[in-house]
């Protein structure tokens, strides 16, 4: 997926707690976590999560729209970025249960795309993101795409990055 000159970033959400998050990445079998330094967190199962990109005019009432779409069928965002251009949008979603939200997105008329990115879990300190975004570089891994929160008083942040390579991005400790 490539962007090419966004004019401005509308919004920037993600869940207000982590609690959703943290309880998937559990789920997974065979999880185990690894820490560095700066304590990066990243489970030893591939890392990945399916994203869905909207396209959409850009006007008031097109995130809440879509929002609502996926909350009337039971699907919690965990992770949302929206951008602006040139009277468009981009809206990328990471959910909590991506059947679902497939289908009530078809079900709305709502046109999206979907693509493995890589979500990992860092701690929330300083330097966390720049040490793994450094080893990503060391591998020649490029970020396409990438956004990352965490609340203030979280000891967690989540991030997801569209890479080049995802399943070398994933193997990076």
């Amino acid at each position: 997926m490539h962007i090419t000159k966004i004019a401005s970033v509308n919004l920037i959400l993600v869940s207000s707690t982590l609690t959703d998050l943290d309880s998937s990445l559990r789920r997974e079998e065979n999880s185990c976590h690894i820490h560095s330094q700066h304590g990066l967190s990243r489970s030893s199962v591939m890392p990945k999560a399916t994203q869905f990109t909207l396209s959409h005019e850009d006007r008031p009432g097109m995130l809440a729209h879509t929002a609502k779409v996926l909350g009337a069928a039971n699907v919690n965002i965990l992770a949302c970025l929206t951008t602006t251009s040139a009277g468009e949008g981009v809206t990328h979603l990471i959910v909590d249960n991506a059947d679902r939200a497939k289908k009530a997105l078809a079900s709305a008329g709502l046109s999206y795309t979907e693509t493995d990115v890589l979500q990992v879990e860092l701690r929330n300190i300083p330097g966390a993101l720049g040490e793994f975004a450094s080893k990503l570089a060391e591998k020649d891994i490029n970020i396409t795409l990438g956004y990352q929160t965490a609340a203030k008083s979280s000891k967690k942040a989540s991030v997801v990055l569209a890479v080049s390579d995802l399943d070398q991005a994933a193997d990076i400790r």
